[in-house]
């Protein structure tokens, strides 16, 4: 490696640390807010007005915003640690994806975006906890960047040595020229940063380190206007 390389190669390495420990530090204060916001919903300290119920639920909100971020900041310094840690055990494709579509199914009923799967026992050996952050990061981009009334639909095959999954959407669509960076951290597409939706810019490029952390890899194909699909595979056996 040349001295170029080893200073940047460090310098990294200290990027990701102090990524890892800030977010620590932070998170403990965002969790006591979290918690005294849910006890003054409750009533816990007396009964609220209309009007203070809206403000702490805004507050509970915006809080839960920074607490996602803070643990995707922790997921992407264990990335780029080379830290991701996977327990081999027997998963449940199937059951993954239907505890998802639950999870979800709120967010799409408000945008009216109707939800299909076609898929049905489907088992492989790998990490359960980063397998159901893969389907729930794509769902969720899936269902944020989708038009009101439109349609997602996921769904899983087999070939002989793989699952192939795929995830896709009627929604906005990604320009060509912006496709290869879509995985990479902190990149949103343009088209996207002109909506009024939230997001950080991490969550395919976690996805994308937790399949290649499982021996699979993630594609996919997209045009401005005509949605997009994210497929991805993962190996039976480990």
């Amino acid at each position: 490696m040349t001295r170029g390389g080893k200073k940047k190669a460090e310098f990294e390495k200290i990027k990701s640390e102090f990524i890892s420990v800030a977010s620590h530090k932070m998170r403990s204060p965002l969790s006591a807010i979290k918690w005294y916001a849910e006890s003054l919903l409750a009533g816990d300290a007396g009964k609220l007005t209309e009007d203070q119920k809206c403000f702490v639920q805004q507050i509970f909100l915006s809080n839960r915003r920074l607490i996602n971020l803070i643990d995707d900041l922790l997921r992407v310094a264990r990335v780029e640690r080379g830290a991701i840690e996977i327990k081999h055990q027997k998963v449940n494709l199937d059951l993954i994806v239907r505890e998802i579509i639950r999870k979800t199914k709120n967010e799409a009923r408000r945008k009216k975006i109707k939800l299909g799967y076609s898929g049905g026992k489907a088992e492989i050996n790998g990490d359960a906890d980063k397998i159901k952050q893969i389907f729930f990061n794509l769902l969720d981009n899936a269902i944020k960047y989708n038009s009101v009334g439109g349609k997602v639909d996921i769904g899983i095959a087999k070939d002989k040595n793989n699952y192939l999954c795929e995830v896709s959407d009627s929604g906005i669509g990604i320009p060509r020229n912006e496709q290869k960076m879509i995985f990479t951290k902190f990149f949103r597409a343009y088209n996207i940063v002109t909506m009024n939706t939230e997001g950080n810019g991490l969550s395919l490029y976690l996805a994308k380190a937790y399949i290649e952390s499982h021996g699979g890899k993630i594609w996919l194909e997209s045009a401005p206007g005509k949605g997009s699909r994210f497929y991805f595979t993962l190996p039976i056996k480990q």
